[in-house]
């Protein structure tokens, strides 16, 4: 059985801040670019699905209603900037966030041009493993500017 899931307004305001928050400090190419050589076949079209690199900056945390956890990091992928959105389950091991609700995220940061999706566990204080988080790569090309 899953928990309830809603977004309020006072969620949608954290979700868009934690956003702009991550794209202040995205996880460069160069970062991810050793890490994925080790974790991902060569022509896979994302970086890791695993654990993070080393010097990457941590994720934007949103805790939300009846226990989800939200994180979000920005990444310069070899497609372009994109964010990464986690969601983690209150609920037991094998229960993930149905695709509603990753749509109600995308709704909120208004984003459309998912890449890739996958669920990994993740491990809690004590290394042990604590629950299963289904992940998006979503293109935010919009979010980002270079100096030329």
């Amino acid at each position: 059985m899953s928990a309830p899931f809603i977004i309020r307004d006072e969620d949608r305001e954290a979700i868009i801040e934690a956003r702009d928050r991550a794209r202040l400090t995205p996880i460069t190419r160069a970062m991810l670019e050793g890490f994925a050589t080790k974790t991902t076949a060569a022509d896979a079209p994302t970086a890791p699905t695993g654990e993070r690199p080393p010097d990457a900056p941590e994720p934007q945390q949103v805790p939300l209603p009846f226990g989800w956890r939200l994180a979000i990091s920005a990444e310069e992928q070899p497609f372009g900037m994109a964010l990464h959105i986690s969601m983690s389950s209150p609920t037991p091991l094998k229960t993930v966030a149905r695709p509603e609700a990753m749509n109600m995220v995308l709704d909120v940061l208004g984003l459309k041009s998912v890449v890739t999706v996958w669920v990994e566990d993740y491990k809690g204080p004590d290394s042990e493993i604590e629950g299963r988080a289904v992940n998006m790569l979503v293109e935010d090309t919009h979010g980002f500017h270079r100096e030329t």
